[in-house]
Order: C-alpha cells, then structure tokens, then sequence
C-alpha cells in the first residue's frame, strides 16, 4: 500500500484492479487512454472460446498486445474449448496484460486529473500532489464562495470545488458518501444533504437536473463548473 497525503491506497497493479473503488476510477482512466479492453481481459471469466474470438486472436478487433508465439499457441488450439492448454495460455496472456499494465499505465493513473479529483473529494489535498494551496485555493475562488465554505466550517474549499462539480455531474446520492468524507475530514458536524441545500440556495452548484453556468460571486463573472475549472 502506498499512502498519498493522509489517506491510503494500493500501489500494486493486482491492489488497484481488487478494490472496487480504486478499480472503477482506474477504468475510467483508461478509457482516455484506449486501454480498458486490457482490463477487461485480466478480469473476465475464463472462457476459452470467447476470450480467443475477442483477444487471443491476432484478427479480433481488441487483440492483445502479446508475442507471436502465444498467439500462434491460441491459434493451435482453436475450436478445441475443452482443451487444458488454454488454462496456461490464458494465465501467461493475463500476466503479459498485467506487466503492460502496471508499466505503462499506473504511475501515469495517480498522478492523473481523474485520480487526483476522487483523491480531493475523499479530503486529501492538492499539497498532497506537490500543488501549494494558495496556488489554486481561495485567491482563485469567488468571494462568495469562500465565504459559504467559512460559514459551513469547510477548510479544504478545492475539495468543495470538486465536490460541487461531481455533485452537479452525478447528483446528490451519487455522490453522498465522498461528500460526507469531505465533511469528515474538515470536522464539519453538518449533513452533506443540508450543504447541498446551502450551495443551491446560495447558486453554488446548479441542481442535478438543471444543469447550467451559475454565478458564484456577486457582480462576478458567470462560471461554468467542469473538470477543466481545476486545471
């Protein structure tokens, strides 16, 4: 396990792909990346003639990248479904995917937009990622903002930030339980339900269902909230 900032994650290829939470942010990631169907293949059910007909075949559309010998391997056994060499072949191709994996996409996911926004909304923070807050913090905020946080008792207002723009993305139960970390971590004794209510009252955040550019500050410039605000 490695630890970033005050909370815990896996640091193994194998960790990230058995923690539920860690695993769907990690195919998310991929996704940007095209290689989701390397994901999917380590984590299929051992079926020889559909993983042969989708990745063990050098002709299928989400091939995998693997020596030629075990795809000629693969090739060999070919309508042979019930054939014990498969199981060989099939744990040889998961830890070649596994390797690719690990070497070309791991490093890359934690330091990532899309892993760095979950680690803010489960209370880390962007120092954490070598980010000095005052470079992205309230000085970047609207004022009215800033102020809500305050009355709210919210230090961390980055992690609110993202919170904000997941909570309008995916709405309020979607989200509850990151939002209720958030809370946690800043010793904020409130209901993520009754700070919803604050940031829609106050138009901080936009309600799920109308999903539009509010002003966050008086007489301030209409902001539209979306990943690229953290940038």
């Amino acid at each position: 396990m490695q630890k970033i900032g005050k909370l815990t994650y896996p640091d193994t290829i194998e960790g990230v792909l058995s923690k539920r939470s860690i695993n769907q942010l990690f195919r998310e990631f991929l996704g940007t990346r095209g290689g989701v169907y390397m994901m999917d293949f380590c984590q299929a059910k051992f079926n020889p003639e559909v993983l042969y007909k989708t990745y063990l075949d050098e002709e299928a559309d989400d091939a995998l990248n693997l020596p030629s010998k075990m795809f000629a391997a693969a090739r060999a056994l070919r309508g042979k479904w019930d054939h014990p060499g498969w199981a060989k072949i099939v744990k040889l191709a998961r830890i070649e995917m596994l390797k690719l994996l690990r070497d070309n996409f791991l490093t890359d996911f934690f330091s990532s937009e899309i892993f760095q926004e979950y680690h803010l909304q489960q209370g880390g923070s962007p120092a954490d990622f070598g980010v000095i807050p005052e470079d992205r913090g309230n000085d970047n905020l609207p004022p009215k903002f800033v102020r809500v946080a305050e009355r709210l008792g919210i230090k961390n207002t980055e992690a609110l930030r993202v919170y904000v723009i997941e909570l309008e993305r995916k709405g309020g139960e979607a989200v509850r339980a990151a939002g209720q970390k958030m809370l946690n971590a800043d010793g904020v004794r409130l209901k993520i339900e009754t700070v919803n209510e604050v940031l829609f009252e106050n138009k901080l955040a936009a309600r799920p269902d109308i999903v539009q550019p509010e002003e966050l500050g008086a007489g301030g410039p209409q902001v539209m909230l979306h990943k690229k605000a953290l940038i």
